[in-house]
């Protein structure tokens, strides 16, 4: 299990920089995989991509708007949890 984890990391690190294979990639692991490679899996796998796009990008705009694109993907997907941070109690 290890083995196939590592290998579906090294698959998406290796093509994170080509959004359409990188995305029919994805899909793939879901359908083939679904107990490794999760819909939850898929969404930030895409959003780290687009973070990643972005900090090769030229100019601030172009930054920016991945950047925000990255955290639409996140936020838009039912199955991820909205991590909620509290103040520490005194």
């Amino acid at each position: 299990m290890q083995l196939t984890s590592a290998l579906i990391t090294s698959l998406l690190t290796r093509y994170a920089s080509d959004v359409g294979v990188s995305d029919t990639l994805s899909a793939r692991l879901r359908e083939t995989t679904p107990s490794l490679f999760s819909q939850n899996d898929a969404v930030i796998n895409k959003a780290n991509e687009l973070v990643t796009l972005a900090t090769a990008a030229q100019s601030r705009n172009e930054q920016w708007s991945l950047l925000r694109e990255s955290l639409k993907v996140v936020q838009n997907d039912p199955s991820i949890q909205p991590l909620i941070i509290s103040p520490p109690t005194s």
